[in-house]
C-alpha cells in the first residue's frame, strides 16, 4: 500500500508535468509563430518551463504550499519511511538525498552521453548524429557534469549536512530551500 502512495504522488506530478509541457508547447508555438523564428527549440524551452511548474505542483507543492497563495489553508502532508523521498518535502535531510539522488541519474545520463560522443568520434565521418546533435549532445554532457559537480552535489550535501552541524533543527527559510530542489 505505501508502494502506491509513493507512486500515486510521482503519476500526479507526471501528469500535471505532461499537461504543463503541452500548454507550453502550445504557447511557445504561439511565441514562434509571431517572431518567424523555428518553433521546435522555443516550444521546448518554453515547454519545460510549464513541466517544471506543473511536476512541482503535482507532486505536492500545491497542498503544502501554494494554496496559501489564494487563501487557502494548506494541507498538513507528512509521510513516513522512503515515501517522503518522492514528494515535496520540507525536510533538509530529505531534500538533501533528493539532490544526491538527482546527481547520480544525472552522472548516469552524462556517461551515457560522453559514451555517444566516444562512438561518434571512434570513426571518421558522421556515423550517426550530425553536426547539430554532436553539439547538442557535447553541450548537455558539458552543462550537467558542471551542475552536477558545483550546485547538486554542494546543494545536496549542504542541505543534508550543515543543519546538523551548526545544531539547528531546519534551515532559516524550509520552503525557500524546498522549492531550490
Amino acid at each position: 500500500m505505501a508502494f502506491i502512495a509513493a507512486l500515486s504522488s510521482l503519476g500526479r506530478g507526471a501528469l500535471t508535468a505532461t499537461i504543463g509541457l503541452a500548454i507550453g508547447v502550445g504557447f511557445g508555438m504561439g511565441v514562434a509563430a509571431i517572431t518567424g523564428r523555428p518553433p521546435a527549440e522555443i516550444a521546448i524551452a518554453i515547454g519545460y518551463v510549464f513541466a517544471l511548474f506543473g511536476w512541482l505542483l503535482g507532486v505536492g507543492m500545491w497542498g503544502i504550499w501554494s494554496r496559501e497563495w489564494f487563501g487557502l489553508k494548506p494541507r498538513s502532508w507528512r509521510t513516513e519511511g522512503w515515501q517522503r523521498y518522492f514528494t515535496f518535502s520540507l525536510d533538509h535531510k530529505v531534500i538533501g538525498v533528493q539532490y544526491l539522488t538527482t546527481f547520480m541519474v544525472l552522472f548516469l545520463l552524462a556517461g551515457l552521453l560522453a559514451l555517444l560522443l566516444r562512438l561518434e568520434l571512434m570513426s571518421p565521418g558522421q556515423d550517426f548524429l550530425g553536426p547539430n546533435e554532436f553539439n547538442t549532445a557535447m553541450g548537455l554532457h558539458g552543462i550537467i557534469m558542471v551542475a552536477v559537480a558545483v550546485a547538486i552535489i554542494m546543494g545536496g550535501f549542504a542541505n543534508y549536512v550543515l543543519p546538523m552541524m551548526i545544531g539547528a533543527d531546519d534551515v532559516a527559510f524550509p520552503r525557500l530551500n524546498a522549492l531550490s530542489y
